[in-house]
């Protein structure tokens, strides 16, 4: 027993020599590239890093033979919904990695580490996101459209956010006219693996639906159903409120409970695709009777490094729509190029 705190002891001595001897963070890919620089985070399967000659790369986690980083501390999220704080070590096995864990030096697998986040890094270094530009059709307009969204990740210890931006605008020789735009704010703080609060603050717009500008603020608490190598399931429920006004102009007060379900699925190895798919329903405590949907789902495949081909397919319903003459079924189409850093 003594001999064996011993060697624990000379082992955790040997992580933090090494850590304090390596400032910056490596990650060394089995083509024998090796890339040093800031590790930002890693998430769904990739791992990125702020490159000091090549600036930030996406590197996917099984191209990767070794990491070892500084002496800064990462929180890792793990695929068995274990949460680890400790910096990241080079082992002697290729796509492993060493961590502390208490007392206890831990040897995880890259492809089970489901979210890697730096703790003590500046701010900027810990945001992550894309932007894209396209073209697409949607019933509400019947013409050809232009789309653009954006995503920004930033995450934090225990707190994670996700500011999500999209608009569809139809363009003809006469008029501009933005049909269908969405601002979303979502945050999340852990608790006890895998629950944790949540909160949203959203802006819609949606003529189809009769919607010119509809607000909500939303509090509740998700639970992280499935952490896989490939795959992710986030459930979330609270309770929402809405302020809406018409395109008559009338303003209406809602509350809601809602219903919202987070899917994530990857492949790289033989489809290099992401795929993500995001719904939300919506029961009114205020307006008895009244169900509303709204869902998306995102279609990612990599073309060249760092951009990526976007296909969108979003839907959203409303039995109850503030004008009871406008449909209450809207869906659309997008095909876009995104750039994501």
């Amino acid at each position: 027993m003594l001999m064996r705190k011993i060697i624990l002891l000379l082992s955790l001595l040997a992580l933090g020599f090494y850590g304090k001897s390596q400032e910056r963070d490596s990650i060394f890919l089995f083509n024998g590239q090796v890339l040093i620089g800031d590790i930002k985070n890693g998430n769904l399967g990739i791992i990125k890093i702020d490159d000091k000659d090549l600036k930030i790369l996406s590197i996917k986690a099984y191209k990767i033979k070794h990491v070892t980083t500084g002496p800064h501390l990462f929180r890792i999220e793990t695929t068995d919904k274990h949460v680890i704080y400790s910096p990241l070590r080079k082992t002697d096995k290729p796509g492993q990695v060493a961590v502390v864990d208490g007392s206890s030096v831990v040897i995880l697998n890259l492809t089970d580490i489901a979210l890697l986040s730096p703790v003590q890094k500046n701010f900027f270094k810990r945001l992550t996101g894309n932007f894209g530009l396209g073209f697409s059709f949607s019933k509400s307009s019947g013409i050809g459209q232009l789309n653009s969204n954006a995503n920004v990740y930033y995450t934090y210890r225990r707190t994670q956010y996700q500011l999500t931006a999209n608009m569809l605008a139809s363009i003809d020789t006469s008029s501009f006219s933005r049909d269908n735009e969405n601002i979303q704010l979502f945050g999340s703080f852990d608790l006890k693996m895998p629950w944790f609060l949540a909160g949203q603050l959203l802006y819609q717009r949606n003529l189809q639906l009769s919607i010119s500008r509809r607000f909500q603020e939303m509090l509740g608490a998700g639970n992280k159903l499935v952490l896989k190598n490939n795959w992710q399931v986030w459930a979330v429920s609270g309770i929402s409120l809405g302020q809406e006004r018409s395109t008559e102009g009338t303003d209406a007060v809602t509350l809601e409970m809602p219903y919202m379900f987070r899917i994530n699925f990857f492949e790289y190895r033989k489809f290099n695709m992401q795929l993500g798919i995001y719904q939300t329903f919506f029961v009114s405590l205020s307006q008895w009777g009244r169900v509303r949907y709204d869902g998306s789902i995102n279609y990612s495949h990599e073309l060249i490094h760092n951009f990526y081909v976007n296909l969108n397919l979003y839907s959203n319903y409303d039995n109850r729509p503030p004008d009871p003459n406008s449909g209450k079924f809207d869906y659309g189409i997008s095909l876009s190029v995104n750039y994501k850093f």
